[in-house]
């Protein structure tokens, strides 16, 4: 993107975001291009003191440098804007937006790839520019009411970046993207909705209008995501997600990551270790998780597990919601009361 006139985006985003030079201001610091980490017309070097795992990450550092060449009337946009408002959340560890694009096949799969997406700017037609190594251009209106300034970025607003994924994103990283934006906590679903009923005309609003009917707030992972999506579309009721199973007396069982809890199936995936939900709980030991799978069974649950292979190809998923399907035909072919409690803490 060709450097635009300077502007008042740039003292801002600078101030806040102080490892982002201009190469030409390294003289001024004492600092030589060798002793950057990130090269260009704007350079990411450690402030002083700073440990090389304190630095952002290339993303990060992308995002950063882009809003410093911003011209007026331009915002940074899509999933960039989405890992900037999920920076500012400091809710949890996890980074979702890293510029790795996210596909979804028609069968509701999701695939992380290893290409990097450039950083979207989203620019009014009358504006001159160019895109460039790291940045593309969207033109797309984003009147006042759209933006905001987040850690010293200019930024589309947190409803207009949802809204944004839900209708030009493939539906199921949609729904993995604004999942993680509601569960942040920074934007709510309700005004994500008015505003996709209020952009008649909209590129994508029908596919927003659909996505929003499938997220959930309670959603801690894309992985988690993908596996409601996968629930939802065997045809079976919505579950809960992330509850906590108690039994009959109140004491805590388990946190699960998806129930039933009319019919009593749990929907749980498996990293190559551990459960999430174990994870969560602080387990240490595989002995742990089967302690935890014994005092789920001992109360009646059938719990159906996923792995990483089960998201990742078709028949791994079929097979997946075919397993759920007959542990719905087994819960509803047994009797009695039913011996837990749910609660969401």
């Amino acid at each position: 993107m060709t450097p635009a006139p300077e502007h008042p985006h740039r003292h801002v985003a600078s101030a806040v975001v102080p490892w982002v030079l201009r190469t030409a201001q390294l003289g001024s610091h004492g600092l030589s291009e060798a002793q950057t980490c990130w090269g260009g017309t704007v350079a990411g070097v450690p402030a002083p003191g700073a440990r090389p795992e304190a630095l952002p990450a290339d993303a990060d550092a992308r995002i950063a440098a882009t809003a410093l060449r911003l011209a007026p009337g331009c915002v940074v946009g899509g999933w960039a804007a989405a890992r900037v408002h999920e920076r500012a959340a400091h809710r949890d560890d996890l980074t979702l937006f890293t510029g790795e694009l996210w596909h979804g096949a028609q069968d509701q799969r999701l695939v992380r790839a290893s290409s990097s997406a450039r950083v979207l700017v989203c620019a009014p037609r009358s504006a001159r520019l160019r895109p460039g190594d790291h940045a593309r251009i969207f033109r797309s209106t984003v009147p006042a009411t759209d933006r905001a300034v987040v850690d010293g970025i200019p930024v589309t607003a947190a409803v207009r970046t949802a809204f944004d994924l839900a209708r030009l994103w493939s539906p199921p990283a949609a729904v993995a993207a604004v999942d993680r934006l509601l569960h942040l906590g920074v934007v709510d679903l309700a005004e994500v909705r008015a505003m996709a009923l209020a952009r008649h005309r909209w590129r994508g609003r029908p596919s927003a209008i659909q996505v929003l009917e499938r997220v959930d707030a309670g959603a801690e992972s894309p992985q988690e995501s993908a596996l409601r999506l996968l629930w939802l579309d065997a045809g079976l009721p919505r579950p809960r997600c992330n509850p906590v199973i108690r039994d009959a007396h109140g004491a805590f069982v388990a946190r699960v990551d998806l129930l039933d809890p009319d019919v009593g199936v749990v929907g749980e995936y498996d990293d190559p270790h551990r459960s999430t939900a174990a994870r969560r709980a602080g387990a240490p030991h595989r002995e742990d998780d089967l302690r935890r799978q014994r005092s789920l069974d001992e109360l009646g649950l059938v719990v159906v597990r996923a792995t990483a292979a089960d998201l990742a190809t078709e028949p791994g998923s079929a097979a997946w919601q075919r397993r759920l399907k007959r542990a719905y035909r087994s819960r509803r072919t047994s009797h009695g009361t039913p011996r837990w409690q749910v609660t969401d803490e």
